[in-house]
């Protein structure tokens, strides 16, 4: 999927400003350019997607961003900083999995302000301890992975404001692929010389619970819209399911799924970290439901997890993210929105956003815009970054 997302950071044009109406034909319409930021508030969503509407959004240009060719910048919670991997080359699969024996890489992440620009730096990384950006972060700060010459890996939280390092999980053994749920710590480890992965769920104070079921092998934890649901993508003899297990509060994890999808007949580690990297909770009383890159349809899903459906988006999409009243969604080509929808359709409304490929990453807050990233039209090493404020206009 790296690879992928890569590709897609391939040649570009950025249109200022564009307003596009949303059409059957997902690739038949042109982008308008050069029109103003919109000067009214960003409106009421599209609520039925056979409405024909318009998409605006206001987009500024934040700068340069290095790039290591593989990790994607992670913004902070309200979008104002972003953490950058940065290496003289790129990680290898072995380092990136976290399997036996992978290589020490030399990688670090740093800390950059984005807002209110130029883009600047900040040194927060302390010396030259090798750290990988993990899956997530929060409010206060990125989480980051060790790996360290005994073969063991640590997880830390490395601080928005840049003053230091905060020790998480410091146990012999290999614990990676770090996300937040609600303020505790989810991640799966194993031994340093056994293959296979348990969930851990550790709590502010350090208290853990484990889980583990027959059959089901915890591979990489997916971001919940729900305090109540741990969500994970598991190996099983079906190949790889998108799993979500009940959480009673602090106190105990249900010994069985309460749902179950499968999203790929292959069950490796490369195909789960695939979908896990673009992996997006979007949050709903009713229908709560997770945005990954789905390896059966070959594209981006939504995933409905209480009734384990998933519904494919548009074709030729990497990832998605949540945008008022549907998603913005990346393509190889575009940048599109679609409305959200609750069952599959053949043929998905959609308006072009952007008429360039590029990946959106989304900030938790609401209110804040998305971070934007392309390639650099200077140097293959670095990402051209902008700042996208999206809505729907009023009828």
């Amino acid at each position: 999927m790296r690879a992928i997302l890569l590709s897609t950071l391939a040649g570009f044009c950025l249109q200022a400003c564009v307003s596009d109406p949303i059409s059957q034909d997902t690739r038949s319409r042109t982008p308008a350019a050069g029109r103003a930021a919109p000067s009214r508030p960003l409106a009421s969503p599209v609520v039925d997607a056979s409405v024909v509407s318009r998409v605006q959004f206001a987009i500024r240009p934040l700068g340069i961003l290095p790039f290591d060719g593989q990790g994607l910048p992670v913004p902070s919670p309200g979008g104002q900083r972003c953490a950058v991997q940065i290496a003289d080359s790129p990680p290898d699969w072995q380092t990136l999995l976290a399997r036996p024996g992978a290589p020490i890489p030399h990688t670090t992440v740093r800390i950059y302000d984005l807002m209110p620009g130029p883009i600047t730096p900040i040194d927060a990384a302390p010396g030259d301890m090798p750290l990988l950006l993990s899956l997530g972060a929060d409010a206060s700060g990125v989480l980051v992975e060790t790996p360290r010459p005994d073969g063991t890996r640590h997880l830390a939280r490395l601080p928005w404001q840049g003053d230091g390092i905060q020790w998480l999980v410091t146990d012999q053994a290999v614990s990676t692929r770090a996300i937040d749920h609600f303020g505790s710590l989810v991640f799966v480890q194993r031994p340093i010389d056994a293959p296979a992965w348990r969930l851990i769920v550790q709590d502010d104070a350090g208290t853990r619970r484990t889980w583990s079921a027959p059959t089901i092998e915890p591979l990489f934890p997916l971001p919940s819209p729900d305090p109540d649901l741990l969500c994970m993508i598991a190996r099983t003899p079906n190949g790889l399911e998108a799993v979500a297990v009940r959480r009673d509060g602090q106190e105990a994890i249900a010994a069985m799924p309460m749902s179950r999808t499968t999203i790929s007949r292959r069950s490796d580690e490369v195909t789960a970290y695939q979908a896990a990297i673009t992996a997006v909770a979007v949050e709903s009383s009713d229908d709560p439901e997770i945005l990954l890159f789905h390896p059966i349809s070959g594209r981006a899903a939504a995933w409905h997890i209480r009734t384990g459906t998933l519904v494919p988006l548009l074709e030729d999409s990497i990832s998605a993210v949540p945008a008022e009243g549907g998603y913005l969604i990346a393509t190889r080509t575009d940048l599109r929105f679609m409305p959200r929808l609750t069952r599959p359709r053949p043929s998905p409304p959609s308006a072009r956003v952007l008429d360039m490929p590029a990946v959106v990453r989304p900030t938790p807050s609401g209110n804040a815009p998305f971070l934007v990233l392309g390639p650099s039209p200077t140097a293959n090493r670095e990402l051209q970054a902008w700042s996208l404020q999206f809505g729907i206009p009023a009828p």
